[in-house]
């Protein structure tokens, strides 16, 4: 007797270099990587090369770092907002919610440049360090915007620390990037 059996596509495994997951994970690049360099200022080779490796990498990432995002799916996926207006016409991220600390945006020192951020966090140009920005948690921002999986609700209700804000700090290095959110233990 037929049966009506429905078929679930597998994705295919994509062989990929742990260079290009972890770049892909972090945003952080080996130096003198070639394939990783290739993706960096080219938002539509680093955004075809997410779609592709997106299946292999964001169920692990989930799985190994509930509550929180792959550096490529902050850039490509993650929720974008269309502001109108300045000189840039790419649609730019949903901000975190600001929930205090002291410090200028480096969008508000430099208003003609276009705004960046790093997971939903803005960059920032001054930060005052005895009253830093505090930003709401990666974990709190995915539960607002609806995107957290199943697994990730049972897990933040077992783990309410992963709601602790982010605090904003400047890093040493004149050559890293500006703002890093320290996530209360969890990097």
């Amino acid at each position: 007797m037929p049966t009506n059996r429905r078929r679930t596509p597998r994705h295919p495994e994509v062989p990929f270099s742990g260079t290009l997951r972890r770049f892909l994970e972090t945003g952080q690049r080996a130096s003198g990587d070639r394939e990783t360099f290739q993706l960096v200022g080219s938002p539509d080779r680093l955004a075809a090369v997410w779609e592709k490796l997106r299946p292999a990498i964001l169920p692990a990432f989930i799985k190994a770092n509930p509550c929180r995002r792959p550096w490529a799916w902050w850039v490509c996926d993650g929720p974008k907002q269309d502001t109108g207006t300045g000189a840039w016409f790419e649609p730019l991220p949903v901000p975190r919610r600001r929930l205090g600390g002291k410090g200028q945006m480096t969008v508000e020192v430099f208003p003609s440049i276009v705004p960046t951020f790093d997971k939903g966090i803005p960059s920032f140009a001054e930060i005052d360090p005895e009253d830093a920005p505090q930003f709401e948690a990666e974990s709190v921002f995915l539960g607002r915007c609806g995107l957290l999986t199943p697994f990730e609700v049972r897990y933040l209700a077992q783990h309410p620390e992963v709601r602790a804000p982010e605090v904003v700090t400047l890093e040493d290095d004149a050559d890293a990037p500006a703002p890093r959110a320290e996530e209360n233990g969890r990097a």
